[in-house]
């Protein structure tokens, strides 16, 4: 049997080799995420791995993991230990942990169903944050909560919106800089989770790691591994004003003498003024000029100066209500 969101009729079933569908009430409360994910690629496959290790659990395996990515811009500005703190607060404990790294694809694919209301300058900002390595946590959560683990981390995380984040929110915790500088990301629900699992872990890498996942903690041989992610000392790479000044320093020692430098100087002045520009055509431009910036001084510059929405455009499937698990 197949499990019923709402009201009307059956959600559908993903086709894996004849084998029964989930109960998609028991791992999601989003009807048209149901709709979309029985045809995903990513989450069929998952799904397809995880029966085949774990048989009829694999919904209840989901519910009580929830999944964090430390994403590059939180590795190299050294959050982990502020992440895995929060964590800890809040009754979640390491069961394993993966280091995949990100590329074009990857990132586009795990956020596929948002990505649809994003400009163009975001995603070309988000190939500067995104692509190399990251961390990937698998957590558990301790305290017996009726919500399931992914959903009520999700509820911890707090939204994008920086003004809207409460002052207990991890996102505070972390100092969101701006909405392409996030430090993490975690899945919204268990159907999330097998999804994502699916994205992020390939070949061996899911060889390795999926039999980790009914355990309930980490063992002891492998802390010192993930200990030296969260001992790596906090940093600021993304302060606006100095990534400003080091962008204008190199184009002032680029000694070029032509229109475009007039150009990207004037931009760099729009930019210290608090506007937004073109970022893709801004980039262009530094390249055809042979100017070389650090990656993460233009992700900062960036991050602050571009639309990140499409005007009027909402996401396929917006952000989880946490309310609807209630």
């Amino acid at each position: 049997m197949h499990g019923r969101l709402g009201s009307g009729a059956p959600a559908p079933s993903p086709e894996c080799a004849g084998e029964p569908g989930p109960s998609w009430h028991e791992l999601t409360r989003v009807r048209l995420k149901a709709e979309l994910y029985a045809s995903d690629v990513y989450f069929r496959e998952g799904w397809a791995a995880l029966g085949e290790r774990f048989g009829g659990q694999v919904a209840e395996l989901a519910r009580a993991l929830a999944l964090l990515l430390v994403k590059p811009d939180g590795l190299v500005s050294g959050k982990t230990g502020t992440i895995l703190d929060f964590a800890a607060e809040h009754g979640f404990v390491a069961t394993a942990f993966a280091t995949p790294k990100l590329n074009g694809a990857r990132w586009r694919e795990l956020w596929r169903y948002q990505l649809n209301a994003a400009t163009l300058d975001r995603l070309a900002v988000n190939d500067l944050i995104m692509p190399g390595g990251t961390l990937l946590l698998i957590l558990r959560d301790e305290r017996g909560s009726n919500l399931p683990a992914s959903v009520r981390f999700q509820s911890l995380k707090g939204p994008s919106a920086i003004a809207a984040q409460p002052p207990d929110c991890l996102r505070k915790r972390l100092g969101q800089v701006t909405r392409t500088l996030s430090f993490v990301h975690c899945a919204d629900e268990p159907v999330d989770v097998i999804r994502e699992l699916a994205i992020l872990l390939r070949g061996g890498d899911r060889d390795l790691v999926f039999p980790k996942l009914a355990r309930s903690s980490l063992p002891q041989s492998e802390r010192p591994e993930l200990a030296k992610f969260a001992q790596r000392a906090p940093t600021d790479p993304f302060d606006r004003a100095k990534a400003l000044q080091s962008l204008r320093g190199s184009l002032e020692r680029s000694r070029l003498y032509r229109p475009d430098m007039n150009w990207l100087l004037e931009q760099v002045e729009a930019m210290e003024q608090g506007e937004t520009i073109n970022w893709r055509a801004f980039h262009r431009t530094l390249d055809e000029c042979g100017i070389r910036v650090a990656r993460w001084t233009l992700a900062s510059v960036a991050s602050h100066h571009i639309v990140t929405d499409e005007p009027g455009v909402a996401k396929l499937i917006p952000p989880l209500d946490h309310r609807l698990w209630l």
